[in-house]
């Protein structure tokens, strides 16, 4: 019955995009709803199968693009009258009440990572077996080629990928491309969207951190790069590019969770 709806998922899974699956966890009374009734909505607003039509729909399809935001389960119990103690009401009049449990079951964040060599690999690979939804940028097919089921590869030129025009907003991106020149690039397409990402990790020492960051102020101005972390990852010591992009993964993580007062390499000076 519900085939439709667990095959949109899994496509929305695999094109990176968003989802809430929106279920009639009970029901008292009368009303068009039914319990186990299920509704898919996408993050433009369609939706797939019914939780019974009517008002209580349509506040279900705004709650859940709400949702789609937050990324939080939410369980909200509906009156199916014109009155109701401290329950959400719609105006519908057949008596009953709903129980409706909203959870989000798309791609996990979107992350970026420009380079697919030895520290991106890594960064690739374990991201990956998380809750996000990889891009692996880089032109060098022999790079790609080996890359973890999942991940989404664009086999093309750095700067390139930005004529897409990613979705960056709500996104991690790592940057460690083969050269300065081209991490710089990479920075100033990432600064030139609209949208701007969460987290941008660039692999580099110091002295490069201090040359990329005066070029991309005399590039844009006075532009805030509070979310710039270079050098970038947690200092959790080890110096081999699989504890190099453990340090980055582990900063993401953090940084996502929300978490305060965490080892960063990164300088603030320049912010």
């Amino acid at each position: 019955m519900h085939e439709e709806i667990y095959e949109a998922i899994l496509n929305a899974k695999r094109e990176g995009k968003g989802c809430v699956l929106v279920t009639v966890v009970d029901k008292k009374g009368s009303g068009p709803a039914r319990q186990g009734g299920k509704m898919l909505i996408t993050e433009d607003g369609r939706h797939i199968g019914t939780i019974g039509g009517g008002s209580l729909e349509q506040i279900a399809i705004k709650r859940a693009l709400s949702v789609m935001k937050t990324r939080k389960p939410l369980l909200e119990k509906y009156n199916l009258n014109e009155k109701g103690n401290g329950i959400v009401l719609s105006d519908m009049v057949c008596g009953g009440n709903v129980m409706v449990f909203y959870e989000y079951v798309g791609a996990g964040y979107p992350v970026y990572v420009f380079g697919a060599g030895h520290v991106g690999k890594h960064v690739i690979e374990l991201i990956n077996n998380m809750d996000f939804y990889v891009h692996a940028i880089d032109p060098r097919k022999e790079f790609v080629a080996d890359l973890p089921e999942g991940v989404k590869i664009h086999n093309t030129g750095y700067t390139d990928f930005f004529k897409s025009s990613p979705r960056l907003q709500d996104s991690f991106v790592f940057v460690a491309t083969p050269n300065h020149h081209s991490d710089l690039e990479v920075l100033k397409g990432i600064y030139s969207q609209k949208e701007v990402p969460l987290y941008v990790g660039l692999l580099a020492s110091k002295k490069k951190a201090k040359t990329i960051i005066e070029e991309l102020k005399a590039e844009f101005g006075d532009i805030s790069l509070s979310n710039l972390y270079t050098p970038c990852g947690l200092d959790i010591g080890g110096d081999t590019p699989f504890e190099i992009a453990l340090s980055v993964v582990s900063e993401i993580l953090g940084i996502k969770n929300k978490k305060d007062n965490l080892p960063h390499k990164r300088m603030t000076w320049y912010i």
